[in-house]
């Protein structure tokens, strides 16, 4: 078998899925499709054939092929036609076992291959790809930490193929540790789960790994690559080239498939709008400039037993980042008067411990796809192990006081403690998951998901403890190691969470959802004495939470449906956050160390018709006892509540032309003292981010030229400020932390791809229009003017892919 996959214009349909089935045995074969929409299918057995071609923004095709004779060569064509996927889409990460959205009675969207490969040619790292096109997702950080880009103003759950990327010491470096080449594609839950257990109040992001069966043709190996360079349109030579490259090779021969893919990349001096550098450490969370990346990700897999309904997968990924740059911060622009003024450089930063990331994963998982397994049901089981390492960039964490003036001493400034040191990550994680889909009535197509999972993990944040002399008289540019010490002792997490999940379809148009998980979760740690002196005895803090969720889809016509769901999600207290600088007197089992537990309800309307695409969400949550980061970095624990909406809108008014929209925008408050009164203030603006709009147009100009123009626009927000200022005895110059005023900006892409040759040429720019603009965090950030850092200027971005 051969053919073409094209669209209603003729166009190649690059990304489509052709999948040939005999009829008496049930056997599949699939083959990929090339540059050009063509496949090829290596020779057939005698027997009866149907063709199944698939494509993410299209119709199915089923086409019968009826008898073929052994070695038969037939060649078709198939035409695709543009359709709505937003209802038929299936996802795993909602509800852990494959389901459409359009049965899900929640708010989900899954991010394509197809749209992470176009993402790649402006911002080719997850952060900002996924603020483009998840909506309700705060805007990025342009830095390492996705701190402060966050889900209904709660935090995030970032998985792997269901691995979580978070530590007990949560340092929010969750989008960095695996390269997009590595993605099939992204699975996000917008809204408090505890699918997953702990950490999702605010959502689920599921970043899952290709596989090696949509790879190849014929058993044959199959083979991609992609070569690209990116720099600033201010300095587009030496210093600012970022060049990338990825190659895969893959096969399936009989049960047997496997893909295995690296990538190496070097991101080069980044320069704002007006052509300065961009500080290697832009807002001391960790930045992108002059950093080597590497990724080795490897992935097999085989199928067995009947109709081969049973498989087991490995899988392996490495990724490793460092700085390599001889810039530093210059601190020597806090001393200016005026906050907000731009961050700027210095040359000849001496660091013998550079920034950077190690993430190694190991994965494996079995699934038993067909009734017929426990209890006649369909089992998923999974271990996987997971030893990270980050380090930050220096800091200067010392503090002064100023002794006034007598009669016979001028007025001094005096060392009140502090360090200039420098803190890193090292964590151990290992875990399970078991999951068993038992069918129960089956005319009302009930089932019960039941199963459990299990995580043990190690973390630890020891800091380098650096020489304050040669910092002082380097003006911050040389580090002298002077020992170190533990910032956070060593973290012993446990969790054990029980789960059941019951569906059913009472009557033909409605579909109910519930369950109830139970966990048990224990954070364990020994006396420790804090770099501020403060001695804390050690001891486990145990947390016994239940969590429920119950919702409902209505099917109102064939193109619309509606939904509404309550569910709670939890997450345990950081206790490293807590206990590295803790108050007097802290004692462990303390308010500050309990976990956190979120009630959301939310409802929402999804419709997809031929040409158009729609869906509207509201939502609430709320936490007795919520979790914000306060001034000096303290956690501040009170009752909260946030509320919002999310809109989205998708279309394909002509042929070739397609466009969409989407709105987010949410707020929220905590119950405090001011005063004599108790009221409830605005959370800051790490919690609540501005609006967020997004929108593109993409036009396919020729059948072999396309190309898209994506806006993201970043609403103001004053409110936490403005509370701020309200409160007596404030200093209107030094607002705690994440409550200064926040500008908005506005940031426009171009992207374009052509056909040329096997492969495809494309070429993007990210700031298309040259704006200097200050990212949500820069503006927030309350360290002085060295974290009033610029986002990149216009970035152009070059590349060809070839699949051979």
């Amino acid at each position: 078998m051969r053919g073409r996959v094209v669209d209603a214009a003729g166009a190649p349909v690059r990304h489509a899925e052709v999948v040939v089935r005999q009829e008496r045995t049930g056997a599949e074969r699939a083959a990929a499709v090339d540059a050009e929409g063509r496949y090829t299918l290596r020779p057939l057995a005698a027997g009866t054939y149907t063709l199944r071609v698939r494509a993410v923004g299209y119709q199915p095709v089923t086409h019968p092929l009826g008898a073929l004779a052994a070695g038969e060569t037939r060649e078709l064509d198939v035409r695709l036609t543009s359709a709505a996927t937003a209802l038929t889409q299936q996802v795993v990460t909602a509800t852990r076992s494959p389901v459409s959205i359009a049965a899900v009675p929640g708010a989900v969207t899954v991010v394509t291959r197809g749209q992470i490969e176009a993402q790649t040619k402006t911002a080719p790292r997850l952060g900002p790809m996924l603020a483009q096109l998840v909506p309700g997702l705060g805007a990025a950080t342009e830095n390492l930490s996705n701190f402060g880009q966050n889900i209904r103003g709660r935090a995030i759950l970032v998985l792997v193929d269901g691995v979580p990327q978070s530590t007990s010491r949560n340092v929010s470096r969750d989008f960095i540790n695996i390269d997009p080449a590595m993605v099939e594609r992204v699975e996000v839950v917008r809204g408090a789960t505890s699918v997953y257990g702990n950490g999702a109040t605010g959502g689920v992001i599921n970043i899952i790994t290709r596989r090696g069966d949509g790879e190849a043709q014929g058993g044959a190996l199959r083979f991609g690559t992609d070569l690209s360079t990116e720099a600033s349109l201010s300095n587009l030579g030496g210093a600012g080239l970022g060049p990338r490259v990825a190659q895969r090779v893959s096969g399936r021969r009989g049960a047997w498939d496997f893909i295995a893919s690296g990538a190496l990349a070097r991101t080069g001096a980044l320069f704002d709008a007006e052509g300065d550098r961009v500080p290697p450490d832009p807002t001391g969370q960790g930045g992108f400039a002059e950093t080597n990346n590497a990724d080795l990700f490897g992935k097999a897999g085989y199928a067995f037993g009947a109709a081969r309904a049973q498989r087991l997968e490995l899988s392996a990924n490495h990724f490793r980042s460092r700085q390599a740059t001889d810039l530093a911060s210059d601190f020597s622009i806090n001393a200016l008067p005026a906050y907000q003024q731009k961050s700027r450089t210095i040359s000849g930063l001496e660091l013998p411990n550079p920034q950077g990331t190690r993430n190694t994963m190991l994965n494996a998982e079995y699934t038993h796809a067909r009734l017929g397994a426990l209890f006649g049901s369909r089992v998923q089981a999974q271990a996987y192990a997971r030893d990270y390492h980050t380090v930050f960039r220096p800091f200067d964490d010392r503090r002064y006081r100023t002794v006034a003036a007598t009669a016979t001493t001028p007025a001094r400034r005096e060392y009140a403690g502090g360090y200039v040191m420098q803190t890193y990550v090292n964590s151990a994680k290992a875990g399970g998951r078991l999951q068993v889909e038992t069918p129960l009535v089956k005319r009302l197509a009930a089932s019960a998901l039941w199963g459990a999972d299990y995580t043990g993990e190690t973390t630890e944040q020891p800091v380098h403890l650096y020489d304050s002399t040669a910092f002082d008289a380097s003006s911050g540019r040389v580090f002298e190691q002077a020992g170190g010490a533990p910032f956070v002792p060593p973290l012993d997490l446990r969790t054990l969470g029980l789960f059941a999940q019951l569906a059913v379809n009472p009557v033909d148009r409605v579909t109910l959802r519930g369950g109830v998980r139970h966990e048990r979760a224990s954070v364990s740690v020994d006396d420790f004495t804090a770099l501020n002196g403060v001695a804390i005895t050690g001891g486990t803090l145990r947390s016994r939470p239940v969590l429920f969720n119950a919702g409902a889809v209505v099917r109102v016509t064939e193109a619309v449906n509606a939904f509404a769901n309550y569910s709670e999600g939890f997450s345990l207290a950081d206790v490293g956050l807590v206990i590295r600088t803790p108050p007097a007197g802290f004692r462990l089992g303390d308010r500050e160390a309990d976990p956190q537990q979120v009630d959301q309800v939310e409802a929402g309307v999804r419709g997809s018709w031929r040409r158009v695409q729609a869906s509207a969400t509201a939502f609430r949550n709320t936490s007795e006892l919520g979790t914000s980061v306060g001034a000096n970095l303290q956690v501040v624990r009170a009752p909260e509540r946030v509320r919002g909406v999310e809109l989205t809108l998708d279309g394909q008014p002509v042929d070739r032309v397609s466009l969409g929209a989407t709105y987010t925008r949410s707020e929220g408050e905590f119950w405090t003292r001011v005063g004599a009164d108790s009221v409830w203030q605005p959370l800051n603006s790490f919690r609540i981010q501005p609006a967020k709009l997004t929108a593109h147009v993409e036009h396919q100009t020729l059948p072999r030229w396309r190309n898209r123009v994506q806006v993201l626009h970043s609403g103001a927000r004053d409110r936490a400020y403005e509370a701020f200022l309200a409160r007596p005895g404030v200093n209107p110059a030094v607002p705690a932390f994440g409550e200064r005023r926040v500008a908005s900006y506005t940031l426009v892409d171009l992207l374009s791809t052509a056909d040329v040759g096997r492969g495809t040429l494309s070429v993007g720019v990210r700031n298309l229009l040259n704006r200097q603009y200050f990212p949500i965090v820069s503006q927030l950030m309350p360290v002085g003017n060295v974290s009033y850092s610029a986002a990149p200027g216009a970035t152009l971005s070059v590349g060809y892919s070839v699949s051979y």
